[in-house]
């Protein structure tokens, strides 16, 4: 019996992610996604008693695995920076890009559909600030690691390094095939932050 809940559930969530994914959060609706896993609507609601608990169900594994993979990539680039004399800030982030690669690879064989949905189809639900919150958790590790550079207090400068990470990562995962992606984050972080400090200093 057990099993055969755990199946229906996967099945309701399965035509959920499918739903949400076509159609958004506001323009998704409970009866499609009923007639889409095959399941009567009232057995659906005993499941998931509302859109929004539906919503929660696809979306907050993929952001609690995102925000994982900042906060452990956050402890290697503190780690680097206690451990070891660097030259410039900058050098750490070059030297864990394929860290970058291969923890966003884990986490779009798994989510690659829930992230686009929470960065693009979210709007209406609670999660619609999402990648304002991700674009500041960057900002925020930008400046505790630039912390000498009046250019990583403005707004500007650490918001455009964040949000052309995200597009740029979003970009590669739904353009290049798999065997060529690492390569690809490795460029785009290199791009990004060699010798950062010497582009910054005449800001």
């Amino acid at each position: 019996m057990q099993y055969q809940k755990e199946e229906v559930r996967k099945k309701i969530l399965k035509a959920a992610t499918t739903s949400f994914s076509k159609h958004g959060y506001m323009n998704a609706r409970m009866m499609q996604i009923s007639r889409q896993s095959h399941q009567p609507i009232g057995n659906m609601y005993r499941y998931f008693p509302s859109k929004e608990i539906l919503f929660d169900a696809v979306v907050v594994p993929a952001k609690e695995h995102c925000n994982n993979i900042l906060n452990v990539l956050r402890g290697e680039i503190k780690d680097k920076l206690q451990n070891k004399p660097y030259d410039t800030y900058s050098i750490p982030f070059v030297e864990i890009a394929g860290k970058v690669a291969d923890a966003l690879e884990e986490m779009f064989s798994k989510y690659s559909v829930q992230i686009k949905i929470l960065l693009e189809k979210s709007l209406g639900s609670k999660h619609e600030s999402y990648e304002q919150e991700l674009t500041e958790k960057i900002v925020s590790q930008l400046r505790e690691t630039f912390h000498d550079f009046q250019a990583m207090n403005d707004h500007l400068v650490p918001t455009i390094i964040a949000r052309g990470l995200i597009d740029g990562f979003m970009y590669i995962f739904a353009n290049y095939p798999k065997d060529e992606r690492k390569e690809q984050i490795e460029s785009l972080m290199l791009f990004n932050f060699h010798k950062l400090e010497e582009r910054m200093s005449g800001l």
